[in-house]
């Protein structure tokens, strides 16, 4: 049995974007953030006799950041999707501001594991911090990043990751 399986790493930015977004409960909130996306993408090549799902895909993080409207305080989102089924993430996630020699802390380390429905497309609410109002970007640190996929039975490790957002 051979399996031979291409993984690699894209990352994407998009400045400035106004989206609506679908939480689990089917509530629309409108985002005025910038958002960052990971993709992994495949491409397997493997044995006739092996059960796992053969074929290219990818699946995509994608990072949000919305105010709580009138206050200091943001939620932090991250929407799942690709061409596979997925049901599950992990990780380590904090949010600092984006100075280089003293960064201040918004939101300390916090190890989050979640299910969710499996799907090819899920919005997951990760967490909530706040920072002041004279603070005009902030940076979000992850690390360990893994998502389940359930179509080839494996995690797919993210690894560790950082990238900055404008508040509004």
């Amino acid at each position: 049995m051979t399996l031979v399986m291409v993984i690699s790493i894209s990352l994407v930015g998009f400045a400035g974007t106004e989206k609506n977004f679908d939480l689990e409960d089917n509530n629309k909130i409108k985002i005025f953030s910038e958002n960052t996306s990971q993709r992994i993408y495949f491409d397997d090549s493997i044995d006739k006799n092996n059960f796992t799902k053969s074929g290219s895909g990818y699946v995509d993080l994608t990072y949000y950041i919305t105010p709580i409207f009138s206050t200091n305080t943001y939620q932090l989102y991250l929407q799942v999707s690709g061409t596979d089924l997925t049901n599950y993430v992990k990780g380590t996630y904090s949010v600092t501001s984006t100075s280089i020699l003293f960064p201040k802390e918004y939101m300390s380390p916090k190890y989050i594991s979640k299910s969710y429905t499996t799907s090819t497309l899920s919005n997951i609410y990760l967490a909530t911090f706040s920072a002041p109002s004279e603070e005009d970007k902030i940076k979000l640190v992850t690390k360990g990043v893994k998502v389940y996929d359930i179509s080839r039975a494996m995690w797919i490790d993210f690894g560790n990751w950082s990238g900055a957002f404008v508040l509004e």
